[in-house]
C-alpha cells in the first residue's frame, strides 16, 4: 500500500490539533510529508479563489501533480467539489469509516460510536440529523454493505 502523502501545511494543522505524526504512527498509518513550494500553492489559491485555505491549496497542487488520479482524503467540501470537478476520487471521514466497516475492520458498534465522536468531538461539521440518518441507514440495510456505500454517495 502506498504511504499517505501529507502536504507540509496539512501536517502542521494535524500537529496543532495534537493529531500529528505520532498519532498516525501509533495507529500504523504509513505516511510521508511532502513540502509544496509556496509559489505553487499561492498560484493555486489565486486560480481557484478564496474558496479554499492554503493547506487545501497544497492538497490541490499535489493532486494536480498526480494528474488527479490519486485518492484524495479531505473533509473540506469546497476542495472536494474542485477536485471532483477535475476527475479525482475523494473520500472524507464518513467514507473512510464506511469503507472500514464494509471491509470488517470496524464493527457496527464502533462505526456508530465513530459517527457520534465525529459529530461531537471533531472540527468536521456533521449535524446530529445526518448522524441519525447514517445510523438509521445502518439498521435498515443490514444485508448489503455495498448498498450502504452507494447510499452515502462516497
Amino acid at each position: 500500500m502506498e504511504p499517505l502523502v501529507l502536504p507540509d501545511l496539512v501536517a502542521r494543522e494535524l500537529a496543532d490539533r495534537h493529531s500529528g505524526a505520532t498519532s498516525l504512527q501509533e495507529v500504523g498509518v504509513k505516511f510521508r510529508i511532502s513540502p509544496v513550494e509556496t509559489s505553487e500553492w499561492q498560484e493555486a489559491l489565486r486560480t481557484i479563489g478564496p474558496k479554499i485555505q492554503p493547506a487545501d491549496a497544497q492538497v490541490f497542487v499535489l493532486a494536480r501533480a498526480e494528474a488527479f488520479q490519486s485518492l484524495i482524503l479531505t473533509d473540506d467540501l469546497a476542495l472536494r467539489q474542485i477536485l471532483e470537478g477535475h476527475g479525482s476520487k475523494v473520500a472524507g471521514s464518513v467514507g473512510i469509516l464506511v469503507r472500514a466497516y464494509a471491509s470488517s475492520k470496524l464493527s457496527r458498534k464502533d462505526l456508530g460510536d465513530s459517527f457520534d465522536a465525529l459529530t461531537r468531538d471533531s472540527t468536521l461539521h456533521l449535524s446530529w440529523s445526518f448522524r441519525s440518518y447514517l445510523k438509521t441507514l445502518l439498521r435498515i440495510d443490514d444485508h448489503s454493505d455495498y448498498s450502504l456505500w452507494r447510499g452515502l454517495h462516497e
